[in-house]
């Protein structure tokens, strides 16, 4: 018994569908695993977003300086802002000062050291009654395989170096 020609090319059909399907299913998955990743990093910024507009809310202008509690994950860096607020009668220029950061890093004895990047020489001015944000850079990273918290001192200074204010900055390394 003899094949027909229509016979003959099923299989071959089949086999070339099977190819372009596994082709498809890989592309499909790389581009979940790419999609995915980015999405994470997202969320993170979404997160601290989130954050800075309550702490928008908590900072009404009462304190002179306010920060929310920051979470990184190990390894990590991120933008942060306080919330600078001058409540006196005068327009004014006012700049931060971390304590106990030394060449930017900060170290927790038990836990590990993060590093701190702010504007040390640069001043923000803010009109009388008005505030402003004052950015920071956190990079994280830590000894233990535990979550750890990191809590630093901002201090709000004017142009003598008088202190303004004071307020706790945690950041939250999981």
């Amino acid at each position: 018994m003899r094949k027909t020609k229509k016979a003959q090319g099923l299989p071959i059909n089949i086999i070339v569908m099977i190819i372009i399907g596994i082709v498809i299913f890989g592309l499909g998955i790389s581009m979940f695993f790419k999609f995915s990743g980015a999405g994470e990093d997202r969320i993170d910024d979404l997160n601290n977003q989130i954050r800075t507009g309550i702490s928008d809310l908590e900072c009404d202008g009462g304190d002179a300086i306010c920060a929310p509690s920051f979470d990184l994950g190990n390894g990590k860096s991120g933008n942060f802002e306080l919330t600078l607020s001058n409540s006196g009668n005068d327009n004014g220029e006012f700049k931060v000062e971390f304590n106990g950061i030394n060449n930017n890093e900060f170290e927790k004895t038990g836990c590990g050291t993060i590093k701190v990047y702010y504007p040390k020489d640069i001043s923000v001015e803010i009109q009388s009654g008005e505030s402003a944000k004052y950015p920071f850079i956190v990079e994280a990273s830590r000894v233990t395989k535990t979550p750890c918290s990191f809590i630093l001192t901002a201090n709000m200074l004017d142009n003598n170096n008088k202190n303004i204010g004071s307020t706790s900055v945690i950041v939250k390394i999981k």
